[in-house]
């Protein structure tokens, strides 16, 4: 994933699909539990180079956007309904400044107005990820039972069946 690029496309995608309902997922490498973000805000800080090599600091998201964007996910409803299935999770204040942050501000930038319950939720790296030993992990199928969850919470919160 790139800064600009990434939440480009998926605010592509969402302009051809038109969803009622937008879950963006990162990994968040060194998290150890499922986490629904509440916040994105407008400001790229990144302490390494995103996967294009390049490494903003200090520069917003959206020139002239707002500060920040909130949620629309039932982020409380998410956690509580995962603690329930038995899997780890805490709500995040914020998604950080790094490229998931991008791509969730610019994800509720577009949505502004279009009554689309968004958001993004963090996981955990999985233990196929080459990653140092001391890194928590998560495997792929519980994560994928989560990310179910979410969408569950999310469309019964709308009143969906």
């Amino acid at each position: 994933m790139t800064f600009g690029s990434a939440g480009r496309r998926l605010a592509e995608h969402v302009a051809m699909h038109t969803p009622d309902v937008v879950v963006a997922v990162g990994v968040a490498e060194g998290r150890f539990a499922i986490c629904p973000e509440r916040v994105a805000v407008n400001y790229r800080n990144a302490r390494i180079p995103d996967n294009a090599g390049r490494q903003p600091v200090d520069v917003p998201v959206k020139a002239g956007g707002p500060a920040a964007y909130f949620s629309t996910l039932p982020v409380t409803a998410i956690v509580a309904a995962l603690d329930d299935a038995g899997i780890v999770a805490a709500a995040s204040l914020s998604a950080g400044s790094y490229v998931c942050n991008d791509v969730f501000y610019a994800l509720q930038h577009a949505l502004v107005g279009l009554g689309v319950v968004s958001g993004l939720v963090h996981v955990p790296a999985t233990p196929q990820m080459e990653l140092a030993p001391a890194i928590p992990t998560m495997s792929v199928g519980e994560i994928a039972r989560a990310l179910g969850i979410v969408i569950d919470t999310t469309l019964a919160s709308l009143g969906a069946p």
